[in-house]
């Protein structure tokens, strides 16, 4: 899997749920189409930071979620555990502003406060 393979696997599962738009060149936002009332979140991951993000899931997404897609790396799997992560993030917190996916995980930004997710 190449770099932006894996932010484009990223961004094609977020849109199973969710409006995905663009918002910068790195930057996305996502509105949750259950509550249109809620304000959309702001997702910012380069294709760098969602393929080493993947890379370092690599491992417990094999484990969860077996060989996805002929993918024996795990990278697939990966992807696939990083998205759960964020939507677990946005669907937990009506406060979830923003969040930054990192090599070493989300940076998750809620109203007036943020915190690290690893």
């Amino acid at each position: 899997m190449r770099l932006m393979d894996a932010r484009s696997r990223l961004l094609d599962a977020l849109r199973e749920a969710r409006d995905v738009e663009p918002n910068g060149s790195d930057s996305f936002r996502l509105s949750v189409r259950a509550d249109a009332a809620r304000p959309p979140v702001v997702l910012v991951v380069s294709a760098r930071s969602a393929f080493l993000r993947a890379q370092a899931l690599a491992h417990d997404g094999l484990a969860a979620l077996g060989e996805v897609g002929g993918d024996a790396t795990g990278l697939i799997a990966g992807v696939g555990l990083l998205v759960i992560h964020i939507e677990e993030e946005i669907d937990s917190d009506p406060d979830v502003t923003r969040i930054t996916v990192v090599e070493s995980g989300l940076i998750v930004e809620r109203s007036g406060s943020a915190r690290r997710v690893e």
